[in-house]
């Protein structure tokens, strides 16, 4: 379906489906980048945090080292599994849909009380 308006000298004729799979691959880009972003800050912060108890002497104390290890878990999940997580949310058809964020927090919530029945009482 076309439409056409004239423009000066130059008539702009607009594809109304093509309008409509820009908009939608724009607001797709926008989300994947902001998905790419969060793992590589997670990534740098944490790096940041071990690096600092690493080269500096007087941060070597018991608290820290328990915070470093948290880093270091925090790392391995930026590394290992948010891209895996980021691949199957830019690739699934239902993409930021509120459904899906429905569906999958109702399946959590099922499996939470499932594990834990005295929370129910």
């Amino acid at each position: 379906m076309t439409s056409s308006t004239p423009v000066g000298d130059v008539t702009h004729t607009t594809w109304s489906s093509t309008v409509a799979v820009d908009s939608a691959s724009s607001e797709r880009r926008y989300w994947t980048l902001v998905l790419v972003i969060i793992p590589a800050l997670t990534l740098f912060g944490n790096s940041l945090v071990v690096l600092s108890v690493w080269r500096e002497m007087s941060l070597r104390t018991a608290t820290n080292y328990f915070i470093v290890s948290l880093a270091v878990a925090d790392i391995m999940v930026a590394v290992l599994v948010m891209p895996l997580a980021v691949y199957v949310e830019v690739i699934s058809a239902r993409f930021m849909s509120s459904s899906h964020v429905i569906r999958s927090v109702s399946r959590y919530g099922n499996f939470f009380l499932k594990c834990f029945p005295w929370l129910t009482r």
